[in-house]
C-alpha cells in the first residue's frame, strides 16, 4: 500500500517547487516487478546488489540537472517529482533504457524490470502544497504503475504533445480507455508511452475497464453528428505553438508575460505552456540593463513550430576620462559628442526608433596656484529624437585627503520604454564621466 507523503517530505517538495515557480506538479511512481517473490526466492545479499543498480539509476534519472527531486523511497519504490509532464516523461523513458543496458551488463542476475505510473495537476492552494491534493495525485500515480506490467509506463494524461515534439518513429503512444483500479475506488483514463524496441504497447492487464454501451454508444454518435461542425471548426481553429533552439534564459512575450516551455533543452522542439493568439507578437529576453534580444513571430491558427530569430538591441551610451598631473599642470579638458541610432518595443509591442546626440565635456582645473584641491567641471547635453531633453553643468572640488572615491548616478530623463542616466566618478585627481540609456525596469532613484 501507498504511505501518505510525511510533513517533512513536503517541505522538501514545496521548496522545490517553489524553485520551479510551479502550481502543477508531475507525480511519478515506480515498483520493481515482482520483487516480493525475488526477495524472498534470492534473498537478502542478491537485493542488495540488484537494489545498489536500481536506486543508482532512479536518483540519477529524477533528479539529474535538478530537473526533478526525490520526494520518498519505499523499499523498491521511488517517488519523484518534477515541474514538467515533458520532463517527467522522458525520465521515465529513460529509466527503461537504461534499465535494458543494465540487464544486458549484468546476464549474473535476472532481468530487473520496472513498472512506473505518471500523473498530473495543480497540487497547490495559495502559495502552498495541499497535502490532501498532492496525496490524490500520489495516489493515483500508484494506482497506474499497479496496473502496468514490467517495463511499461501508464500515465493518467495525453502524452500526444510530448510525442508530437519527439518526432521519434522509435517510439509510440495509446490510449487504452478507462479502468477501474482493482479496489473500485479509483476510475482512470488510462494512457501508454514506450520505446518499441524496449516495450510494446499492451492494454493493462488488472483493473476492470469501463464498457460502454450499445445505447449510450449510439446516444453519443448522435450528439457528435450534432456537434460535428462546431467541434471540426474548433480543432481546425485551436493554436498550439512549439519552440525550437530557444536560449537558455527567461523569454518574455509582448512585453509582459514569460513564456513558459515544456521539456528540457534537450528537446529540438519544446511546446508553449501558455496559451498564444494567432498573429505577430514580440519575443525577448535581457543580458543586462542596456541590452536586450528581440525576435518578431507570426503565430498561425492550428499547430506551429518557430525557430525565432533574436537581434541584439543595445542602448547608447558615451563615456570619457580626465587624468590631471603635474605635466599638466592639473589644468585639463576632455570633450566628446556621438551621435546613436537604436530601437525599443512600447508596452503594446510597437516598435520605435530613435535618434540621440550625446555631448559630454570633463574640465579640471586648481582651485588655487596649489594643486590641491581640484575643480571638476561636468557639462552634459541629451538631445533625444530632435529635442533637447537634458542639459547641465555640475561642478565639484575634489581634496587629495578625501579618503574614498566619489561615485553618482543620476536619472536624468525617462519615457515608457527606457530612460537615461548620468554617472560621475572622482578619485582625485583624475574623473570620469558617462551619460547612457538603460531599460527603464532597471531604473533605481538618484543617489548623490
Amino acid at each position: 500500500m501507498i504511505q501518505p507523503i510525511t510533513p517533512e517530505e513536503l517541505q522538501s517538495i514545496n521548496k522545490y517547487r517553489r524553485s520551479s515557480a510551479s502550481a502543477f506538479l508531475t507525480i511519478m511512481f515506480t515498483s520493481i516487478k515482482n520483487f516480493s517473490q525475488i526477495r524472498k526466492l534470492q534473498g537478502i545479499e542478491y537485493i542488495k546488489t540488484i537494489l545498489a543498480l536500481h536506486d543508482t539509476l532512479l536518483e540519477d534519472s529524477i533528479e539529474k540537472d535538478g530537473a526533478g527531486m526525490v520526494a520518498k523511497r519505499i523499499d523498491d519504490s521511488y517517488v519523484g517529482v518534477f515541474a514538467s509532464p515533458a520532463i517527467a516523461i522522458d525520465r521515465a523513458m529513460q529509466i527503461q533504457a537504461s534499465l535494458k543496458k543494465i540487464n544486458d551488463a549484468h546476464p549474473e542476475l535476472e532481468n530487473i524490470e520496472i513498472m512506473i505510473g505518471l500523473e498530473t495537476g495543480q497540487v497547490t492552494v495559495g502559495d502552498e502544497i495541499n497535502v490532501e491534493i498532492f496525496n490524490y495525485h500520489l495516489k493515483r500515480s500508484y494506482a497506474l504503475q499497479n496496473l502496468a506490467d514490467g517495463k511499461q509506463i501508464f500515465l493518467g494524461f495525453s502524452p500526444e504533445d510530448w510525442f508530437f515534439a519527439q518526432q521519434n518513429k522509435q517510439f509510440a503512444w495509446k490510449s487504452h480507455g478507462k479502468y477501474h483500479t482493482s479496489d473500485h475506488t479509483l476510475l482512470m483514463e488510462i494512457y501508454e508511452v514506450a520505446d518499441k524496441e524496449i516495450c510494446k504497447i499492451t492494454p493493462p492487464n488488472k483493473g476492470k475497464k469501463l464498457k460502454t454501451f450499445p445505447w449510450m454508444a449510439a446516444g453519443i454518435g448522435l450528439l457528435l453528428l450534432a456537434m460535428l461542425a462546431g467541434g471540426f471548426f474548433w480543432v481546425a481553429n485551436k493554436t498550439a505553438v512549439w519552440f525550437v533552439h530557444m536560449p537558455d534564459t527567461k523569454i518574455f512575450i509582448d512585453q509582459k508575460d514569460q513564456i513558459i516551455l515544456d521539456g528540457t533543452l534537450q528537446n529540438t522542439a519544446r511546446k508553449c505552456l501558455r496559451p498564444i493568439t494567432p498573429g505577430r507578437h514580440i519575443l525577448h529576453y535581457d543580458i543586462h540593463y542596456q541590452v536586450k534580444y528581440y525576435a518578431e513571430i507570426d503565430i498561425a491558427k492550428g499547430k506551429n513550430y518557430i525557430d525565432p530569430k533574436f537581434s541584439e538591441t543595445r542602448l547608447p551610451d558615451l563615456s570619457r576620462r580626465l587624468d590631471l598631473n603635474a605635466d599638466n599642470d592639473y589644468t585639463n579638458t576632455v570633450t566628446a559628442t556621438k551621435r546613436f541610432q537604436y530601437i525599443t518595443y512600447t508596452k503594446s509591442s510597437e516598435k520605435k526608433s530613435h535618434q540621440v546626440i550625446i555631448e559630454l565635456t570633463i574640465k579640471g582645473h586648481k582651485a588655487t596656484e596649489k594643486p590641491d584641491p581640484i575643480i571638476f567641471e561636468f557639462l552634459s547635453s541629451v538631445t533625444l529624437d530632435g529635442k533637447v531633453v537634458h542639459e547641465a553643468t555640475r561642478s565639484i572640488p575634489s581634496s587629495a585627503s578625501e579618503k574614498e572615491p566619489m561615485r553618482v548616478n543620476i536619472p536624468i530623463y525617462n519615457d515608457e520604454e527606457h530612460y537615461y542616466f548620468l554617472s560621475y566618478g572622482i578619485n582625485h585627481p583624475s574623473a570620469e564621466l558617462t551619460i547612457g540609456a538603460a531599460y527603464i525596469e532597471y531604473m533605481k532613484p538618484a543617489k548623490e
